[in-house]
């Protein structure tokens, strides 16, 4: 795995974590599609773990938690 240097998050992300009963699963899409477009800037458009390019259209891309979920939802929108 490599290291990624993290830049700054998109503000309308931390404009929805301020908002009570924030999630991931009610942050509108096009924020969304800043905190897409931020993390391939953050990580070179190259998957951390088999270094392969990302296409910025990739529908596969998946949006990938550092701490399982689960146990971890107060975590759930860390940048």
């Amino acid at each position: 795995m490599r290291h990624i240097r993290k830049q700054d998050q998109p503000r309308c992300l931390v404009t929805h974590r301020r908002q009570k009963h924030a999630t991931y699963a009610n942050l509108k899409d096009d924020c969304k599609k800043k905190l897409r477009a931020a993390l391939l800037r953050d990580q070179s458009f190259l998957c951390c773990y088999c270094m392969q390019r990302i296409r910025d259209d990739d529908r596969a891309m998946k949006v990938e938690h550092w701490m399982p979920q689960k146990p971890y939802a107060e975590l759930e929108l860390d940048w």
